[in-house]
């Protein structure tokens, strides 16, 4: 599990309380933490800056599953934590934010990639179908991605009584229809091979 430092030891303690497994906080200078790598736990809590130093370390524990708390720590592809959470590979992998994504589409696109890489397929086919721009390339909103969001299988929830799902700005809607899923795929495709050539 990969939370912030300041929940770590919380997370322990809960994880004691409701699981009869072994659990271990990895902190500390680095020859403790090559201690705790070598001998790990049924459940390993890190923290995003840890790992972003111990990456190699993480690899070799080759775990079946990682949870990231306060998921939206991945949210901007860009930063060099999410770069380095995402190269981490597990079986299964569970995302948990309370943090609501602000109002962009490519953050929940990043969070989502981490959980399956393939399951929205490429950024900028992602990006060219939801993503609704002016002329200057000015972005004027977001088209299709709620409907787009049951086909991908993905949940939103909340606490009790609550269901939270992103919240982002709608694109205005256009008289004419929208070309297959195909045909964009092509033209994008024709795009990008012009852009590396």
């Amino acid at each position: 599990m990969i939370a912030p430092a300041s929940v770590k030891y919380q997370w322990k303690t809960e994880i004691e309380k409701f699981t009869g497994h072994s659990v271990q906080v990895v902190d500390g200078l680095l020859p403790r933490r090559k201690q705790l790598y070598a001998a790990p736990a049924f459940f390993n809590l890190s923290s995003y800056e840890l790992i972003l130093r111990d990456i190699k370390y993480m690899h070799e524990l080759r775990p079946d599953l990682i949870i990231l708390d306060e998921a939206q720590r991945i949210r901007n592809w860009a930063t060099a934590t999410a770069r380095t959470i995402k190269q981490l590979k597990s079986r299964y992998a569970f995302v948990l934010t309370g943090t609501p994504l602000e109002n962009k589409l490519e953050e929940l696109y990043s969070v989502v990639e981490f959980v399956d890489g393939r399951r929205l397929g490429p950024a900028f086919l992602f990006l060219h179908e939801h993503r609704t721009e002016d002329a200057d390339g000015k972005l004027l909103g977001y088209r299709g991605w709620i409907a787009s969001m049951r086909n991908w299988n993905l949940s939103c929830c909340g606490g009790p009584g609550k269901r939270f799902c992103p919240s982002f700005p709608r694109a205005p809607t256009r008289s004419s229809r929208s070309p297959s899923p195909r045909s964009r795929l092509s033209r994008t495709g024709s795009r990008a091979t012009s852009w590396l050539a």
